[in-house]
């Protein structure tokens, strides 16, 4: 049973909810500062996309061994600090009449940079806080209240970009990084994991993670289905709201609605994600989840212009996706976190963050090219998101055996 009485689990998962309900508001408000407030389409949605992703690609590996070298919570605290003055110059720059394309590529690119560091370290932070066990409860938690956070801030995110404007929306996102910051600051001082004496190279500490994850019969479908994903992601991820908005018609307030039933699945799916995976096994779990879930996207790529039909069917995809997807993170997660050796969390993370990382930017380069009409269009260029996503199932179809 999960210790709730675990007051650096508390602080731990409070800081994440915090700075995901801001994170998500600008995952709805930055496309809509490109959309609305500089009048862009879906070549500047690929670009500013790829600008957040690019860096963290370049120095994911990197990133991982000074995760593993440093006190996780010290990168945590780093991290989102960072964060903090990175959004929250969106904001200003807007109100100064200074926010243009270039800055935001600018930004976009020191916060993916910067990310690319906080990620490993908060996976690698957990297994210090909770036992083995504990786990697939510690996820599942952490996923029902990133869920709360999803609720509250597709709700209100649509109305704030609506209301206050999209760059003003992204005030928030910078406030939540700050919050975050000082609980991570109350977290205990992990030590490094590579310790000072036993230091090498750079370039030896990232060889080592990655052959880990080469040799390892887990992690390496992992790794390899994490490029598909990523792909299908970018796709999806760039073309999602500017086909809802601009192709389908469909208003940024009633959206975030819409985008709100997502968030309360995500809360049951996240309490019964141990169940299914005690029942189904980690693997299956898995493998389902993510299947399930990508078909669920073709509710988007096939509903019609603003109708109870269109809202029905983009409800459909939030409710199915959402619950399959939710399950299948807490699985994931928990399986990457369970089979890899202690002393190398930060390096496998990142390994693995890369390799999605890879996968997204090459989805966001070719949404930005298909996007437009005139080539696949919004609707076929999501329908190769789920293609890829189908083609990661199958990649990561090894998995299927693992119970645990």
């Amino acid at each position: 049973m999960l210790r709730l009485s675990n007051p650096d689990l508390r602080r731990l998962v409070i800081g994440e909810t915090i700075s995901t309900y801001g994170s998500l508001i600008s995952l709805l408000a930055l496309p809509f500062v490109a959309l609305l407030y500089l009048h862009r389409g879906a070549g500047a949605l690929a670009v500013v996309g790829v600008a957040e992703m690019l860096p963290g690609f370049v120095a994911g590996l990197f990133a991982g061994v000074w995760v593993d070298r440093l006190s996780r919570r010290d990168v945590l605290v780093a991290t989102n600090a960072i964060r903090f003055g990175l959004v929250g110059l969106v904001p200003v720059l807007a109100w100064m009449g200074a926010l243009n394309m270039v800055w935001l590529v600018v930004i976009a690119a020191a916060t993916g940079l910067t990310g690319s560091l906080y990620m490993p370290a908060y996976r690698a932070i957990l297994p210090v806080l909770v036992s083995t066990q504990e786990l697939t409860e510690a996820n599942s938690l952490i996923e029902g209240l990133n869920a709360v956070a999803e609720i509250c801030a597709f709700a209100s995110a649509g109305f704030l970009v609506q209301v206050f404007t999209a760059p003003t929306a992204m005030l928030i996102d910078a406030i939540t990084f700050a919050v975050a910051a000082i609980f991570a600051a109350g977290l205990p001082a992990t030590p490094p994991s590579i310790a000072r004496k036993d230091r090498r190279t750079v370039m030896v500490e990232m060889g080592e993670g990655l052959r880990v994850v080469r040799r390892q019969t887990v992690l390496r479908p992992m790794a390899l289905g994490a490029v598909a994903l990523g792909l299908g992601r970018g796709l999806m991820n760039t073309l999602f709201v500017l086909h809802v908005t601009r192709t389908l018609g469909y208003r940024p307030g009633p959206q975030g609605l819409v985008y709100a039933v997502g968030g309360v699945v995500s809360i049951i799916a996240a309490t019964i994600a141990s169940r299914v995976t005690n029942r189904l096994g980690a693997g299956r779990t898995v493998l389902w989840g993510l299947t399930i879930g990508s078909v669920a996207m073709l509710f988007v790529v096939f509903a019609p212009r603003p109708s109870w039909a269109g809202y029905s069917m983009l409800t459909a995809q939030q409710v199915i996706g959402d619950l399959a997807m939710t399950v299948a993170i807490v699985a994931t997660v928990a399986i990457r976190q369970t089979h890899t050796p202690d002393g190398m969390r930060g390096r496998v993370e990142s390994a693995i963050g890369t390799a999605t990382t890879l996968g997204v930017v090459i989805g966001m380069a070719t949404a930005g090219w298909l996007g437009p009409a005139e080539r696949l269009g919004t609707r076929g260029g999501l329908g190769l998101g789920v293609a890829s996503s189908g083609l990661a199932v199958l990649v990561m179809l090894p998995l299927r055996s693992i119970r645990t």
